[in-house]
Protein backbone atom coordinates (compact mmCIF):
# COMPACT_ATOMS: atom_id res chain seq x y z
CA UNK A 1 0.00 0.00 0.00
CA UNK A 2 1.17 3.54 -0.82
CA UNK A 3 1.53 5.93 1.86
CA UNK A 4 -1.57 8.62 1.58
CA UNK A 5 1.27 11.39 1.31
CA UNK A 6 3.23 10.00 -1.61
CA UNK A 7 0.45 9.46 -3.56
CA UNK A 8 -0.72 13.19 -3.32
CA UNK A 9 2.84 13.79 -4.09
CA UNK A 10 2.45 12.19 -7.43
CA UNK A 11 -1.04 13.18 -8.46
CA UNK A 12 0.21 17.17 -7.03
CA UNK A 13 3.23 16.12 -9.67
CA UNK A 14 0.89 14.72 -12.11
CA UNK A 15 -1.98 17.53 -12.06
CA UNK A 16 1.44 20.20 -12.48
CA UNK A 17 2.37 18.02 -15.42
CA UNK A 18 -0.88 18.11 -17.00
CA UNK A 19 -1.30 22.16 -16.23
CA UNK A 20 2.16 22.51 -17.61
CA UNK A 21 1.69 20.95 -21.16
CA UNK A 22 -1.77 22.68 -21.32
CA UNK A 23 -0.75 25.74 -20.90
CA UNK A 24 2.59 25.49 -23.23
CA UNK A 25 0.50 24.09 -26.33
CA UNK A 26 -2.01 27.20 -25.89
CA UNK A 27 0.82 29.57 -26.02
CA UNK A 28 2.49 28.13 -28.86
CA UNK A 29 1.49 30.73 -31.66
CA UNK A 30 2.35 30.76 -35.50
CA UNK A 31 3.75 34.18 -36.47
CA UNK A 32 4.36 35.45 -40.28
CA UNK A 33 7.71 34.74 -41.98
CA UNK A 34 10.02 37.61 -41.39
CA UNK A 35 11.58 39.08 -44.00
CA UNK A 36 15.18 38.66 -44.78
CA UNK A 37 16.77 42.57 -44.35
CA UNK A 38 18.44 43.47 -47.19
CA UNK A 39 22.03 43.83 -46.73
CA UNK A 40 23.94 46.94 -48.93
CA UNK A 41 25.83 45.87 -51.94
CA UNK A 42 29.00 47.14 -51.81
CA UNK A 43 30.23 48.50 -54.79
CA UNK A 44 33.65 50.39 -54.74
CA UNK A 45 35.92 50.48 -57.90
CA UNK A 46 38.39 47.09 -56.79
CA UNK A 47 35.07 44.96 -56.65
CA UNK A 48 34.91 42.02 -59.15
CA UNK A 49 31.64 40.49 -57.88
CA UNK A 50 27.68 41.44 -56.84
CA UNK A 51 25.45 39.34 -55.72
CA UNK A 52 21.49 39.96 -55.52
CA UNK A 53 18.54 39.56 -57.27
CA UNK A 54 18.22 40.34 -60.93
CA UNK A 55 16.28 42.62 -62.86
CA UNK A 56 16.42 41.94 -66.65
CA UNK A 57 13.97 43.67 -68.23
CA UNK A 58 15.08 47.39 -69.18
CA UNK A 59 17.91 48.21 -68.00
CA UNK A 60 19.38 45.48 -66.03
CA UNK A 61 19.88 46.25 -61.88
CA UNK A 62 20.64 43.62 -59.05
CA UNK A 63 18.57 44.72 -56.22
CA UNK A 64 19.47 43.91 -52.72
CA UNK A 65 16.04 42.95 -52.01
CA UNK A 66 13.45 40.87 -53.76
CA UNK A 67 10.82 43.02 -53.92
CA UNK A 68 12.09 46.03 -56.00
CA UNK A 69 9.47 46.59 -58.55
CA UNK A 70 7.90 49.89 -55.71
CA UNK A 71 11.95 50.65 -55.76
CA UNK A 72 12.88 54.01 -55.41
CA UNK A 73 16.85 54.93 -55.54
CA UNK A 74 16.27 57.95 -54.99
CA UNK A 75 14.80 57.75 -51.50
CA UNK A 76 18.19 55.47 -50.45
CA UNK A 77 21.38 56.47 -49.40
CA UNK A 78 23.50 55.48 -52.90
CA UNK A 79 25.23 52.85 -50.65
CA UNK A 80 21.68 50.88 -50.62
CA UNK A 81 20.36 51.48 -53.90
CA UNK A 82 20.47 48.88 -57.21
CA UNK A 83 23.55 48.78 -59.45
CA UNK A 84 22.98 49.43 -62.97
CA UNK A 85 24.46 46.15 -64.82
CA UNK A 86 25.57 46.56 -68.15
CA UNK A 87 26.33 43.28 -70.65
CA UNK A 88 29.79 42.19 -71.37
CA UNK A 89 28.98 38.68 -71.19
CA UNK A 90 29.09 38.03 -75.00
CA UNK A 91 25.69 36.63 -74.85
CA UNK A 92 22.47 38.34 -75.70
CA UNK A 93 20.65 39.93 -73.33
CA UNK A 94 17.63 37.56 -74.56
CA UNK A 95 19.74 34.28 -73.21
CA UNK A 96 19.31 36.23 -69.33
CA UNK A 97 15.45 36.43 -69.21
CA UNK A 98 15.09 33.42 -67.43
CA UNK A 99 16.97 34.74 -64.51
CA UNK A 100 14.54 38.12 -64.41
CA UNK A 101 13.50 38.16 -60.29
CA UNK A 102 16.43 35.41 -59.32
CA UNK A 103 19.32 35.55 -57.08
CA UNK A 104 22.48 35.71 -59.30
CA UNK A 105 26.00 36.34 -58.69
CA UNK A 106 27.72 38.35 -61.53
CA UNK A 107 31.52 38.90 -62.24
CA UNK A 108 32.68 41.66 -63.64
CA UNK A 109 34.05 45.01 -62.90
CA UNK A 110 33.07 48.30 -61.71
CA UNK A 111 33.13 51.56 -64.07
CA UNK A 112 32.92 54.84 -63.21
CA UNK A 113 29.66 56.31 -64.96
CA UNK A 114 30.95 59.53 -66.08
CA UNK A 115 33.83 57.75 -67.63
CA UNK A 116 31.75 56.26 -69.97
CA UNK A 117 31.36 57.93 -73.59
CA UNK A 118 28.71 59.46 -74.60
CA UNK A 119 27.07 58.57 -77.76
CA UNK A 120 27.79 60.30 -81.07
CA UNK A 121 23.88 61.49 -81.88
CA UNK A 122 23.19 64.81 -81.43
CA UNK A 123 20.30 63.73 -78.78
CA UNK A 124 23.19 61.15 -76.93
CA UNK A 125 25.14 64.70 -77.24
CA UNK A 126 22.41 67.04 -75.29
CA UNK A 127 20.81 64.34 -72.92
CA UNK A 128 24.08 63.06 -71.66
CA UNK A 129 23.07 59.35 -72.67
CA UNK A 130 26.40 57.15 -72.04
CA UNK A 131 27.36 54.16 -73.72
CA UNK A 132 29.86 50.62 -73.07
CA UNK A 133 31.14 49.58 -76.22
CA UNK A 134 27.35 49.78 -78.29
CA UNK A 135 24.58 49.57 -75.24
CA UNK A 136 23.20 52.50 -73.77
CA UNK A 137 23.55 52.30 -70.18
CA UNK A 138 20.49 54.32 -68.14
CA UNK A 139 22.10 54.56 -64.78
CA UNK A 140 18.71 54.62 -63.18
CA UNK A 141 20.23 53.14 -59.89
CA UNK A 142 22.11 56.59 -60.02
CA UNK A 143 25.28 55.26 -58.76
CA UNK A 144 28.73 56.97 -59.24
CA UNK A 145 30.00 53.36 -60.31
CA UNK A 146 28.04 50.87 -62.77
CA UNK A 147 28.75 46.92 -62.65
CA UNK A 148 29.98 46.00 -66.16
CA UNK A 149 29.32 41.68 -66.39
CA UNK A 150 31.19 39.44 -67.55
CA UNK A 151 29.12 36.15 -66.40
CA UNK A 152 25.54 35.95 -64.43
CA UNK A 153 24.89 32.91 -62.77
CA UNK A 154 22.13 31.74 -60.48
CA UNK A 155 23.53 31.52 -57.24
CA UNK A 156 24.02 28.36 -55.66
Amino acid sequence: MIPASTLRSKIALGLLVLALLGANSGCTTARPAQQAVPTPIVLERDIIQIEGWLSATGEWMVNSERDYQTYNPLGKNERDRCVSVVNDTGADRSDFAALDGKRVVVTGFAQPYEELQIGPAFADTVMSRRYFKKEFVPNFCHRELVFVAKTIQLTP
